[in-house]
């Protein structure tokens, strides 16, 4: 009778002892996918939060190239992955955002969930310094009396490309694109002459605004970029289009809200560190971060904006 009293105590004290804790996120390292070839832009950056991720985390984030398809081929990797924080994605407005606009691919912009904007390079739109214009007003006053008659010079239908298209479309005018085989030969292009004007990232394009050989109408950014202040926006100028190469990080859709809420946490946290801020400045990379909530928004607006243009030009 004593043992089976004692046998009772015993299940019932099981019973009401609590359940054992969860481990909590993260228990292994992390992968960080990078949807384009090592050396690239996308990795040198992601490689950079990675390192300080891992310290917030406190567990190592390894980055692994899933090359291939103008980065779909990573990121439909990343979207079929297990959504448990253990996969992200180095993603960029090219793999998540033209490409599904431009390429039959089984996923959308919004098929992963943000966690944050880590840069975006600001792009502007130079002429040559011979050439009338001063503003993006005074060029489509122009552009309205002579259609198809001033030209840019980008390579074809790359984010430079769809955001003059996207801009020449707001404003009801006719540019004629003359295709690129990269940056350099439309730099080239319109110092020579050949094109009138060119559309490209500050970085790529300073030295010659600074030694006055072109002349900045405008850039398609949120914010006057700190390195050429002189150029105003196009939304101060009254053409509200945004054309920013970004890089970010995301997970797969479907993600556990607590897992987002850490993996964010984080990403605030590292977007901050001095060694990683230190290591971006001396790459030459702006760091421009965007939570989560705008982000996201972004991925919608960029989408929305550019399927349009895409369409048109096909």
């Amino acid at each position: 009778m004593l043992r089976l009293i004692a046998i009772l105590l015993l299940t019932a004290l099981a019973a009401a002892a609590p359940a054992p804790a969860r481990a909590q996120y993260p228990t292994k390292p992390v992968e960080l996918v990078v949807p384009f070839p090592a050396g690239g832009r996308t990795d040198i950056i992601a490689r950079q939060w990675a390192a300080a991720a891992g310290k917030h985390l406190g567990q190592q984030v390894v980055v692994v190239q899933k090359v291939g398809g103008g980065g779909a081929v990573g990121s439909i990797h990343v979207m079929n992955a297990p959504a448990d924080g253990y996969i992200l994605m180095a993603t960029t407005i090219g793999n998540q955002v033209l490409r599904p606009i431009s390429a039959t691919v089984p996923y959308r912009y919004d098929s992963f969930a943000p966690i944050g904007q880590i840069s975006a390079a600001t792009l502007v739109l130079a002429a040559k310094s011979d050439r009338p214009w001063k503003t993006l007003s005074e060029l489509v006053a122009d552009a309205r009396k002579r259609p198809g008659a001033i030209t840019f010079g980008t390579p074809l239908k790359l984010l430079p490309h769809l955001t003059v298209a996207r801009f020449a479309r707001a404003a009801g005018v006719d540019l004629k694109h003359v295709p690129q085989t990269g940056d350099g030969p439309a730099i080239t292009a319109t110092l020579g002459g050949h094109v009138d004007m060119v559309v490209t990232s500050v970085g790529t394009i300073l030295s010659h605004i600074k030694a006055g050989n072109l002349r900045p109408l405008g850039v398609f950014s949120e914010a006057r970029d700190p390195a050429l202040p002189e150029a105003a926006t196009a939304g101060e100028q009254g053409f509200a289009v945004v054309g920013e190469p970004w890089t970010g990080i995301a997970a797969p859709k479907g993600t556990p809200a607590e897992v987002l809420a850490r993996l964010r946490s984080v990403f605030e946290l590292t977007i901050k560190d001095p060694e990683f801020v230190a290591g971006m400045e001396k790459l030459g990379e702006r760091i421009v971060p965007m939570r989560a909530d705008r982000f996201g928004a972004r991925w919608a607006q960029d989408f929305e904006g550019l399927e349009p243009v895409v369409k048109a030009l096909k």
